[in-house]
């Protein structure tokens, strides 16, 4: 297995590097809002999320090929995706059906017209073959299918480690060490239940996003565009989000981070959106996990742009400046063009916070309930 410092050598050239400006780390920075100049900001930010996440695809294949470990979980997940579960569904429809089709046609008469089908007005074999579909799903379809999602997990973390020790391997190289460095907030030692806590309340999370998302798309008007959106950013979340774990990020960090860059990701998880937001779920869940190890290393070699999006300008009377034009003089107050902060995770995140006041107040009134008969009249006793 090459090592990383040679895979970091071999893959220096092909990754990209979107390092913020030292100036957009200063604290005389402020962001300024300008509507034609943020609108551009937003196209800028959603081009390069989909450039990201497509032109970049053929590093994270470098990547791929560049490790042992990391060829090895991805062929696991081949196997469990493409060959067991996606193959089970065309092993269903090419030879199951197929077969119960020739077997019921043996049992039926020969039709009056030449070239119909027997089985076109035949009750028994729609009763026989709904039976069959739901059998088939409920004891092998639907098992592998929640399987995958476990053993996916597995893989899917140990792609994300190795492509990590790869891009820190690179940036050292590079001399940028701390370019993927997390928010700056206060650090805070967290015990490992809270560590627990925080993952099932981000699993669930994801689950009610994903469940308004589906809501969404029967809104009148825009429903299906808004639904559209809110898939493409769960994506995002899911590429990124090993990559946010693996660097310590509080899930409150990340929610902030993606809401401040939410052109930036809604355009990184549009390709995969679009190959698997219509059809049948099981075949586009299968299609999405094949596909979602590239994206996990293309999330872990990618800098996402700087909240503000731009190059800092200089507010200096009524007009700006752009910096690059006339260098950095001090003293003279610089800011960037805003993107608003859309709150994309507002309304999952109060749906969650709901279920778990009424799960409390449920276990509150319980505690509170009178102790049962029996225990009064022992105690009355007593």
């Amino acid at each position: 297995m090459a090592s990383v410092a040679e895979t970091s050598a071999a893959t220096a050239a092909a990754i990209p590097s979107a390092v913020p400006s030292p100036v957009a780390r200063e604290s005389s920075t402020r962001a300024r809002f300008a509507p034609l100049e943020s609108l551009a900001v937003i196209k800028d930010q959603l081009v390069l999320g989909v450039k990201d996440a497509t032109v970049h695809v053929p590093t994270a294949l470098v990547v791929a090929y560049s490790s042992t470990q990391i060829q090895r979980a991805a062929l696991k997940c081949f196997l469990l995706n493409g060959v067991l579960l996606l193959g089970s569904l065309v092993f269903y429809h090419l030879v199951v059906k197929q077969l119960l089709a020739l077997l019921f046609a043996w049992t039926l008469p020969e039709p009056a017209v030449a070239g119909e089908d027997p089985l076109a007005g035949s009750t028994a074999f729609a009763v026989v073959d709904t039976a069959v579909h739901i059998l088939y799903h409920v004891f092998w379809v639907y098992p592998v299918y929640a399987l995958s999602f476990v053993l996916n997990s597995m893989w899917y973390t140990d792609i994300a480690r190795r492509s990590l020790d790869i891009r820190q391997a690179q940036l050292r190289t590079l001399g940028r060490g701390n370019a993927d460095a997390p928010p700056a907030s206060p650090r805070v030692r967290k015990k490992w239940t809270q560590n627990i806590v925080d993952e099932l309340y981000r699993g669930l999370l994801s689950v009610v996003h994903l469940s308004v998302a589906m809501v969404a798309y029967f809104a009148p008007a825009l429903g299906p565009v808004l639904s559209f959106a809110l898939t493409s950013w769960m994506y995002a979340m899911y590429s990124f989000e090993y990559k946010w774990a693996s660097q310590g990020w509080s899930l409150e960090a990340r929610l902030r981070h993606m809401e401040e860059r939410w052109p930036y990701y809604l355009g990184f998880g549009l390709p995969t959106t679009a190959l698997t937001f219509y059809g049948n779920p099981i075949v586009t869940g299968a299609v999405f996990a094949l596909l979602f190890p590239l994206y996990i290393i293309t999330a872990t070699m990618t800098t996402p742009p700087p909240a503000g999006g731009r190059a800092p300008v200089l507010v200096a009377g009524t007009r700006s400046l752009n910096l690059g034009e006339i260098g950095n003089p001090p003293n003279v107050e610089r800011a960037y063009v805003a993107v608003p902060r859309l709150p994309i995770f507002s309304a999952a995140n109060f749906a969650c916070k709901l279920v778990l006041r009424s799960v409390s107040s449920q276990q509150e009134k319980r505690g509170k309930s009178p102790a049962p008969a029996a225990d009064r009249k022992a105690k009355v006793e007593e």
